[in-house]
């Protein structure tokens, strides 16, 4: 799993069928700091309703085609939850 920003949707006028209605985003890498990471990735989010500024876990490889209503999905990144706040102890603060 990855935390990640959610930067722009990538409109697709024609996809895979199996793609509707879901919508695939860009999103950009981060760190549990929420710094960027280099890179981008293309999510697909399919029950949520997020958007651009939310920060997201991502899930990939066959992972992603485990999160409900992806099985059988032609993905390789998904978008499973919103992020709503990191707790991170200070023992654990080498982690930042």
């Amino acid at each position: 799993m990855t935390l990640g920003k959610i930067i722009k949707e990538l409109v697709c006028t024609v996809k895979d069928p199996k793609l509707n209605p879901s919508k695939l985003f860009i999103v950009k890498p981060l760190k549990l700091d929420l710094s960027e990471k280099d890179g981008y990735f293309v999510a697909l989010e399919s029950r949520l309703g997020l958007g651009r500024g939310d920060i997201v876990l991502l899930v990939m490889g066959s992972g992603a085609r485990k999160a409900e209503g992806n099985t059988d999905l032609p993905i390789d990144c998904a978008i499973t939850a919103k992020v709503e706040n990191i707790n991170i102890d200070k023992k654990y603060s080498s982690l930042l």
